[in-house]
């Protein structure tokens, strides 16, 4: 039987050896599992740009705002009236602004003076009933039609042209005739109507008003002076009735 005083000093003996043993048993454990050896970390927090304490924050809001507001008063827009002198490009964007951008394939090589040429029937056999009707109604409400229409020939030309008047003024019509003779407006120093009894009329806007519509005449450009201002030769249109 063991004394006393052997088991306390078997006891003394054991302790170090197990003391020594628990920081290497430590150290083991830490390599065992680095992960959990590792502190964890702290959890991220957002915090919304405040568009009130920053002045990018406000100057990027306000560029979206006037971005969205343009989009929509773009969208809002209603196309340009159709008028006769209206190009291809003026008319496609006439037909898609007023609902008809399923037939722009239809009307693709059309200006503003042969659409206003058609008539209701026309419209009908083209687009169908309900459709060809419709596009009459659009063309009625929408269109502006010209107060005068009249038809000029040159001396070196064999094909009339239309000159379509939409106030009846001298000064658009003098601005029409510059245009297809190749002139600046202040060119044209006079515009006189040449009758069948051969009585030169000078052109005013009442004469202009009560032409008989759809006249045809004969264009002649007589050279009157030269500015000596300006250095530009100025000229007398003279009308001749052709029927």
């Amino acid at each position: 039987m063991a004394t006393p005083t052997a088991v306390i000093a078997a006891a003394a003996l054991a302790s170090p050896v197990s003391a020594l043993a628990s920081p290497a048993a430590a150290r083991a454990s830490a390599l065992a599992s680095p992960v959990a050896a590792l502190p964890s970390p702290a959890p991220m927090s957002y915090a919304a740009p405040s568009s009130v304490d920053s002045g990018t924050g406000i100057d990027v809001l306000g560029a979206q705002l006037n971005l969205l507001s343009t989009l929509a008063s773009s969208h809002d827009c209603s196309p340009e009236p159709l008028r006769v002198d209206s190009g291809i490009l003026q008319t496609q964007e006439w037909l898609q602004g007023n609902g008809f951008g399923m037939h722009l394939c239809t009307f693709a090589n059309f200006a503003g003076v042969d659409l206003l040429k058609l008539q209701r029937s026309d419209m009908k056999e083209i687009l169908g009933e309900a459709e060809g009707i419709r596009l009459n109604n659009a063309l009625q409400a929408t269109s502006v039609r010209p107060l005068q229409v009249f038809y000029i020939v040159q001396e070196d030309d064999s094909y009339y042209r239309g000159v379509y008047l939409y106030q009846c003024s001298i000064a658009e019509l003098r601005s029409a005739l510059s245009r297809h003779c190749q002139l600046m407006p202040a060119q044209i120093a006079s515009i006189q109507w040449l009758s069948n009894s051969g009585v030169p009329v000078v052109i005013d806007r009442e004469v202009l008003v009560n032409l008989p519509p759809e006249s045809t005449f004969r264009l002649e450009k007589k050279l009157r002076c030269i500015d000596p201002a300006s250095g530009l030769e100025e000229f007398d249109i003279h009308l001749f009735n052709t029927t």
